[in-house]
């Protein structure tokens, strides 16, 4: 449904790979031991890398068309759904941004 096929598996790798990151840094146990530290400082730099990419892709996937955003919206509300619990502002925030643009506007529709 997207103009081009590959922007579906690139959004939804980059916004799943978030996920999967944030999920096994929220995850990590507070060890004292350098070693874990270590692990744990690197696991949380993998994961914040990806901030400024995904809040690309969301500021762009906000952007979109009411009826283009309507037609996909069944592969990308359960990853936005993943995102509202993330611990970083930034991407919370670009999430608001698409509930407002447009995912409100699509359940008032019936109303």
């Amino acid at each position: 449904l997207l103009a081009v096929p590959w922007v579906k598996s690139v959004t939804s790798d980059i916004l799943s790979r978030y996920i999967q990151l944030e999920h096994e840094a929220q995850a990590l146990a507070p060890d004292l031991s350098a070693t874990s530290q270590a692990a744990k400082m690197y696991q949380i730099q993998v994961r914040d890398a990806y901030t400024s990419p995904v809040a690309i892709t969301l500021r762009s996937l906000a952007q979109m068309s009411p009826v283009l955003f309507k037609g996909n919206a069944k592969w990308i509300l359960p990853l936005i759904s993943d995102l509202t619990t993330v611990s970083d502002a930034t991407v919370r925030h670009c999430v608001r941004e698409v509930l407002n643009a447009l995912v409100i506007p699509l359940a008032l529709e019936g109303v």
